[in-house]
């Protein structure tokens, strides 16, 4: 509503009309401005939950990777304890990294899991007779007992056969932390989305900010007009 047309004794004709007809002005542009902004916070929030998620799964992959090159590390391996505790560390480790991929629950993510899932696998690979198996869910699950009787029947075989898949899952971790894999390329998107939708929400606040300014100077206006058409109104009964 044009603010000149409200300043006519027609329409300053009482304090109560010109408030409403300021309002039924201010009124609209100010929730259109509440409702995006909403809409724009409820967005900013979701992707820096989904931020936090990629966050976790950057960490358990490069934790993951930590674990493999462990079981292809000789030294860290030449004694059988050591080469169990490496066993069940990498184990540990590889779930950490499915629940984390999980957690974060886009295509990237899953693609991440598939991959390191694939990277478990190959020739002359059997980690059931290692006592390691695929539980529900993808998990590995780890039975000591049968690790054990493998190390006792040929524990250079079982030191081969983890090297081996410590190895490979070490470098797929590596390609899906690298600037082109599943875990760089989601968590990048997710931060550049986050920081558009942050310049958003201040553009949007400036226009409140201006939208509130020019309220407050149309009330003002119409106020001293107000005051103008009563000091007129009380000089024309004398």
């Amino acid at each position: 509503m044009d603010v000149s047309s409200l300043v006519s004794l027609g329409t300053l004709s009482s304090n109560s009309r010109v408030q409403s007809a300021l309002s039924a002005a201010a009124d609209p542009a100010g929730e259109a401005l509440g409702r995006a902004q909403r809409r724009v916070e409820q967005q900013r929030d979701s992707t820096r939950v989904q931020i936090s998620a990629y966050g976790k799964l950057k960490s358990a992959v490069a934790t993951l990777q930590t674990a493999g090159q462990a079981l292809t590390d000789s030294k860290k391996t030449a004694e059988v304890a050591d080469l169990k505790k490496a066993a069940s560390e990498f184990v540990n480790a590889y779930n950490a990294a499915g629940t984390a991929a999980a957690g974060a629950g886009d295509l990237r993510a899953q693609s991440s899991a598939n991959n390191l899932r694939r990277a478990l696998g190959g020739e002359n690979i059997d980690l059931g007779r290692l006592g390691i198996s695929q539980g529900q869910g993808g998990t590995l699950v780890l039975d000591s007992k049968a690790l054990d009787q493998a190390l006792e029947a040929d524990a250079g075989r079982v030191r081969e056969t983890l090297s081996q898949v410590g190895g490979q899952v070490e470098q797929a971790a590596g390609r899906e932390l690298s600037g082109g894999g599943n875990v760089s390329t989601g968590l990048n998107s997710l931060e550049r989305r986050g920081r558009s939708l942050d310049a958003q929400l201040a553009e949007q606040k400036t226009r409140a900010e201006e939208s509130q300014r020019n309220v407050r100077q149309q009330t003002g206006y119409l106020n001293n007009a107000l005051q103008a058409l009563a000091a007129y109104q009380r000089a024309a009964l004398f």
